[in-house]
């Protein structure tokens, strides 16, 4: 009785479904969503290892720890390997079949070169077979929207905080298509700063803990650390604060403090372990951990203080949000999101973060902004019948690019006060 109550037309009804394609950086990633929000597939293909074991071998003989970084010529081999497989095991997940993919959504920018190639050149070949849309994704505008997939509370629009180890920025998200970028980064990112502290303070040879990410393990570490035992790196974000009335991030002199710091101690407060038939000097655990613990306040206080600057920013232009998003790998990060949590109440916002295994790289958000363009008729869809050879032709990686429209001057010039 209740059935013959529902209209055939939402009986009917059929969700869109897109799989995703992500090689911008390491991870190899893949996913199948639909515009229900509903996970059907998702693999990924992590590198670390690969690229940290190389990373190790150049620097054999070198007392500090692997110099880091991703070796974009074996990323892009690694994703050429591994590309078959993610999509491999998602076509399995989703029955087998290709039926029901309505388009395929793919990272074009930003990121390394040579890793979005790769991800172009075979989703050419899956377009060719398949041939279903296609939906380009600017990769930072994927992150952004990500909690949308699984918070439905979140509306247009919303102020969101993205943080990676590529990335730091905070933007008025309009639509699924309208981004005004408010602060960005001007040197490095602290994603970028929290990884290459880590890898001088040895934390991937010292660490009793199982992770392959520096920033989960200065995480872990500070945990048992004082946050105001290095006041010097404290004061460092304090300054920067009050001398920059805008909402920009610069996180170049803490990374610089940080290692000058590292160089002093290690010279007074430090412990021997061997490796490899190797005697190597590390710093003791308790001042590893100190350290850790003022670097995460260190960047807190520069995020915290931005955050409140676009906010007073918003209200100056009479722009109301309800919900704050957080996003990015290093929204991963709990004592980051507990603070920033902090923060959301006092403006009486909802926090919104992704569940932690989707802050990082993923196929999933691709293939979620590819459904939220889909639904919503994107011009960036490019159809079937517009996908000759000249397009495929044409169609190129950009590793470098904006994100949406350009507030960061205007701001500038306000001159805010918190």
């Amino acid at each position: 009785m209740l059935l013959k109550q529902i209209p055939n037309r939402i009986l009917l009804r059929r969700y869109t479904t897109v799989i995703g394609i992500e090689t911008s950086c390491d991870d190899t990633s893949v996913g199948i969503v639909t515009d229900g929000h509903k996970i059907i597939a998702e693999s990924k293909y992590n590198q670390f290892l690969m690229h940290k074991n190389l990373g190790h071998a150049r620097q054999k003989g070198k007392l500090t720890s692997w110099p880091g970084g991703v070796i974009p010529n074996l990323a892009r081999r690694l994703h050429h390997d591994n590309l078959i497989h993610a999509v491999s095991d998602c076509i399995e997940k989703n029955g087998n079949t290709w039926k029901n993919i309505d388009a395929l959504a793919l990272t074009i920018k930003p990121g390394l070169e040579p890793c979005l190639w790769e991800g172009i050149k075979f989703s050419v070949l899956l377009l060719q077979k398949h041939k279903i849309p296609f939906i380009p994704i600017h990769h930072m505008e994927a992150h952004a929207l990500t909690s949308r997939l699984f918070d439905k509370e979140i509306q247009f629009p919303f102020i969101t905080l993205l943080i990676s180890g590529g990335h730091c920025l905070i933007a008025l998200v309009e639509d699924y298509d309208k981004f005004y970028k408010l602060g960005d980064s001007i040197d490095i990112s602290p994603g970028n700063c929290i990884d290459k502290i880590s890898r001088q303070l040895g934390l991937f040879e010292t660490s009793k803990f199982d992770s392959s990410s520096g920033g989960e393990l200065m995480e872990k570490y500070a945990l048992n650390g004082d946050d105001t035992s290095c006041n010097n790196l404290i004061n460092l974000s304090l300054n920067f604060c009050h001398k920059n009335k805008n909402c920009n991030f610069s996180y170049s002199g803490l990374l610089a403090s940080t290692h000058r710091l590292i160089d002093k101690l290690i010279e007074q407060d430090f412990q021997i372990i061997e490796q490899n038939g190797e005697q190597r000097r590390f710093l003791s655990d308790q001042t590893l951990s100190n350290i850790c613990a003022s670097v995460q306040k260190a960047i807190c206080i520069q995020l915290e203080d931005r955050l409140k600057r676009s906010l007073i920013y918003l209200q100056y232009k009479n722009i109301k949000v309800k919900s704050l998003v957080l996003s990015g790998g290093v929204a991963s990060n709990l004592y980051i999101r507990a603070n920033i949590e902090k923060l959301s109440k006092k403006y009486e916002l909802r926090l919104s973060c992704p569940p932690v295994k989707y802050c990082t790289d993923n196929g999933v958000m691709i293939a979620w902004n590819g459904c939220e363009k889909f639904v919503r008729k994107s011009c960036d869809i490019v159809y079937p019948k517009e996908q000759n050879d000249q397009f495929f032709k044409n169609l190129k990686p950009i590793p470098k690019t904006g994100f949406g429209n350009d507030l960061i001057e205007k701001i500038n010039r306000l001159n805010i006060k918190v």
